[in-house]
């Protein structure tokens, strides 16, 4: 497949060029392509050059015969073999036949589940699929049906780590590990909120000897200004703000014939295109 690649300007007009791209990858962190959140980042290739870029400076408009004539002579300068017709029909084939899949309940909730991982992803109701989770647990343990009694259990195991390492903080708060460092760290975190006194250890430092108020009275009690706070209290505490859900992102198909007369070009221009979720 190819996209139509913005590298600068020219006289204040946008210039492209004509890359084929090579790989898909994970880039280091999320990033905006208009109203959509992602971080997939792409390999691409024009002529022998080769360099990642992110989607961001795609365009989804067609490219233009200068583009393409210049694409051509770059790959022919730099003994790069051409696309040939046979591989432009095969291309359009798996186009029409991505347009015409029907995505199954499994894909949908794999693409959902990538989505919520990523920084700013609108916040999941873990409270209402918690309960439709313990509900499914009940009928599965009613049936005595243990592969779906254990993978449920995963799933509301993973609920709850979730959800914890949001409230204790994290690197991403998204997977299991990262809610096990923050309960390891836990103890260190909140003996820091009160003043570098490890609580845990110490119950009773919970509680502060009052003045003395005279005979017969007992000097010590428990003072409600030394009780734990909220959560909001915990300096450092912050959750994730809700961001946009994810669009799609266009790339288009674009080949060359065998003898170099641009035929294929034209047969792009009539193939079917592709919408890309990223």
């Amino acid at each position: 497949a190819f996209v139509r690649l913005r590298v600068g300007d020219n006289s204040g007009e946008p210039v492209y060029r004509v890359c084929q791209i090579i790989d898909v990858t994970e880039y280091k962190r999320p990033y905006s392509v208009q109203t959509v959140r992602t971080n997939k980042s792409f390999l691409l290739k024009h002529g022998s050059a080769e360099k990642v870029f992110l989607a961001d400076i795609f365009s989804n408009t067609p490219f233009t015969q200068a583009e393409f004539d210049r694409w051509r002579l770059t790959c022919e300068s730099e003994s790069i073999p051409l696309p040939t017709k046979a591989d432009a029909q095969h291309k359009a084939k798996d186009i029409a036949q991505a347009e015409a899949h029907i995505f199954t309940d499994e894909e949908i909730s794999l693409m959902v589940k990538k989505k919520m991982q990523l920084p700013g992803a609108v916040p999941r109701n873990f409270a209402a699929e918690k309960s439709v989770l313990i509900k499914k647990l009940h009928l599965a343990k009613a049936n005595g049906d243990r592969a779906a009694i254990d993978d449920i259990s995963n799933q509301l195991r993973e609920i709850d780590a979730i959800v914890e390492a949001k409230v204790f903080g994290g690197d991403d708060g998204n997977s299991t590990a990262a809610f096990a460092r923050r309960r390891e760290g836990g103890d260190t975190m909140l003996a820091s909120a009160m003043g570098g006194k490890n609580i845990f250890k110490n119950p009773g430092l919970l509680e502060r000897k009052r003045p003395a108020a005279g005979p017969g009275v007992s000097q010590v009690g428990t003072d409600s200004g030394a009780r734990l706070g909220t959560l909001a209290d915990i300096p450092g505490l912050s959750f994730a703000p809700a961001g946009p859900p994810l669009p799609d992102l266009v790339a288009a198909a674009e080949d060359d014939d065998d003898d170099g007369d641009g035929g294929v070009l034209d047969l792009y221009k009539s193939a079917p295109k592709l919408d890309l979720d990223l």
